[in-house]
């Protein structure tokens, strides 16, 4: 999915992937442990830049998106970011109260620099984490959400 989006985004762009700087993957639900999945869709789109991971659960994609802009007012590049799931992975089919909440997607854009003013109007990359054990998967098992 995240190749697939990927490619979608660099063809409605106007760019090849070799023009890409950097990949961001915003996901919680990647491939494998290690290497970061960002290294394989880098590899089968032919990005020469950097790539990453970026696991910030439902705010990944945000994340994403305001790590791209600032990377690209330091001089980056053009940055593509995607966002994609495969929460089902690790949805509890067995409770019912919450399985229809979580799907599998993905999306993708990309960003590049601008000549004058061009940044995001703003944001707000604030957390609280004082409620972890409401929602949460440890490593293994399904998400679990209490209370």
């Amino acid at each position: 999915m995240a190749l697939e989006s990927a490619r979608q985004a660099c063809d409605s762009a106007g760019v090849s992937p070799k023009d890409i700087s950097l990949l961001i993957l915003c996901t919680t639900t990647p491939d494998q442990s290690v290497p970061a999945t960002s290294s394989a869709v880098a590899g089968a789109l032919g990005i020469g830049g950097g790539a990453m991971d970026l696991n910030a659960a439902c705010a990944g994609f945000t994340y994403g998106l305001v790590t791209a802009a600032a990377l690209i007012s330091s001089g980056v590049g053009r940055v593509l970011v995607i966002g994609a799931e495969t929460l089902t992975r690790i949805t509890n089919w067995e409770d019912r109260t919450n399985a229809f909440l979580f799907g599998d997607g993905a999306a993708a854009v990309v960003l590049e620099p601008v000549d004058g003013h061009g940044s995001l109007l703003g944001w707000n990359l604030g957390v609280d984490g004082s409620l972890i054990e409401l929602l949460y998967a440890d490593h293994g098992s399904g998400i679990v959400i209490r209370g």
